[in-house]
């Protein structure tokens, strides 16, 4: 999986090669947003590392049978602490070769 926006905004196609990419499973399913009072459909991604992202109000923009595309919202905070919405897009791949691979870029910043 690659993240296509770095807080909301699209990492432009020359600069694809410096997004982190990482390995783990992925699921979407409708859960209860405390925060908004209503059910939100989720995507979530599991990382080999441990690591769990979630992606708010997702929804499958495209398709084929090497990549989806998934839209939504990510959640992080402000300098001042305030919870913000990040648009986001998840490119999700199969997975290439035998075993792990190096990630690309910097680890994610939330």
């Amino acid at each position: 999986m690659m993240r296509a926006r770095q807080d909301g905004v699209v990492v432009p196609r020359h600069n694809a090669g410096l997004l982190r990419a990482v390995r783990g499973s992925f699921s979407m399913r409708d859960v209860r947003d405390p925060r908004l009072h209503r059910h939100v459909r989720t995507a979530s991604f599991h990382c080999q590392s441990g690591e769990v992202l979630h992606l708010s109000d997702a929804c499958l923009v495209h398709a084929t049978s090497e990549m989806l595309v998934i839209n939504g919202f990510e959640q992080g905070t402000t300098a001042g602490c305030q919870v913000v919405d990040y648009a986001q897009s998840w490119i999700l791949m199969e997975v290439e070769g035998e075993g792990a691979q190096p990630s690309r870029g910097p680890a994610f910043p939330r």
